[in-house]
């Protein structure tokens, strides 16, 4: 019995919300026991690629993406070869508190890096207008790879950092992370690239949705010093994973040698 005591008849009720009620059969390890509770999404891409590998169970869906069988960093990945081409998921919670730290992890394969949306986080899915929203990582239209977060000191205030031009057609692993202490990180391949000075994040005090490879909606709110070129991103991407905390750089090692 889950959320009162049985002894005869029903009693000592719970009174709150459960979610994910999940019972193994073996001791799990700490490791697991972190990831369980920090890993909000995952997706492999491989056989089904919408399905979440993750504790959460967030399945995607998808808009004239390709499943790219056998050619994934890690077996399978998705292809982006076509205008308007996206991946997207919601619901997520703890990415709409301020100061909620994060960490996004995804290998990519470019066949272009004139500009493009990665990963983009809006509080909307539908005629967003003036909404909330973010492109969290791209290109620039000089083809270097960016990462970027708001700023709550200032409304508006753009934290970004570049990185260097990527070359086409090879895989790259890239990491985002954030933290009140640490501000925004940059890993390439392993090794930590760039970081900001510490800040406070100003999130969109709602559930979030998250698209990759593109934003198929206007632009929400005005982003004047937006680093990144939005549009389309081509080529591939594969073993996305989105995380509530800041994973460590020992963490990041570890994902970018599959």
């Amino acid at each position: 019995m889950i959320g009162a005591i049985y002894n005869n008849t029903p009693s000592g009720f719970f009174d709150g919300y459960l979610d994910q009620v999940l019972v193994v059969t073996r001791a799990k390890a700490a490791s697991e026991i972190l990831v369980d509770a920090s890993l909000v999404c995952y997706y492999s891409f491989d056989a089904n690629s919408t399905y979440d590998s993750g504790p959460l169970g967030i399945n995607g869906s998808t808009v004239n993406v390709a499943a790219a069988v056998g050619s994934g960093r890690v077996s399978d990945a998705i292809s982006f070869t076509t205008p308007s081409s996206y991946y997207t998921f919601g619901g997520l919670r703890l990415l709409g508190i301020d100061n909620q730290p994060y960490s996004i992890s995804v290998w990519i394969k470019p066949t272009s890096v004139s500009g493009g949306t990665i990963v983009h986080v809006s509080k909307c899915n539908n005629n967003c207008g003036t909404n909330w929203c973010l492109a969290y990582m791209g290109f620039s239209s000089s083809g270097q790879i960016v990462i970027q977060s708001w700023n709550y000191l200032y409304f508006g205030s753009l934290i970004s950092l570049t990185g260097p031009i990527l070359s086409t057609n090879v895989w790259t692993h890239v990491v985002n992370t954030y933290s009140t202490c640490n501000g925004i990180r940059l890993y390439l391949n392993g090794t930590l690239y760039s970081q900001s000075t510490s800040f406070t994040y100003m999130s969109s005090s709602a559930p979030n949705y998250m698209y990759l490879g593109n934003f198929p909606l206007i632009p929400c709110v005005a982003q004047a010093n937006n680093i990144i070129l939005m549009g389309q991103y081509y080529g591939l991407l594969d073993e996305f994973r989105l995380y509530s905390r800041e994973i460590t750089a020992s963490e990041v090692m570890t994902l970018a040698n599959p």
